[in-house]
């Protein structure tokens, strides 16, 4: 978690191997105080796998972003503001 507000930081958790002391997991987004231009939102997430006893290699790797323009940028759009959810998995 931040510490101070608008701090552009991620919040989320960490999963640690007991024994190896590896990361098994992560998972973040953005402060929803932080102001980031055009970024709404910001979520990923990350899975380790063990594949040898000292080898942890990344299994999946997931990333959604919701960008979104304020309609003054825009000269032609009067109403509602363009906006783009991008999603990415690996």
């Amino acid at each position: 978690m931040p510490k101070r507000k608008r701090e552009l930081t991620f919040e989320g958790s960490i999963w640690i191997n007991d024994t190896t002391y590896a990361v098994k997991k992560i998972k973040g987004n953005i402060h929803k105080d932080a102001n980031i231009n055009f970024i709404e939102e910001l979520v990923f997430t990350q899975k380790f796998e063990q594949v040898e006893p000292e080898i942890w290699m990344l299994k999946k790797d997931e990333l959604l972003i919701d960008f979104e323009w304020p309609h003054n940028y825009l000269f032609f759009i009067e109403k509602d503001p363009l906006g783009i959810y991008a999603k990415k998995q690996t």
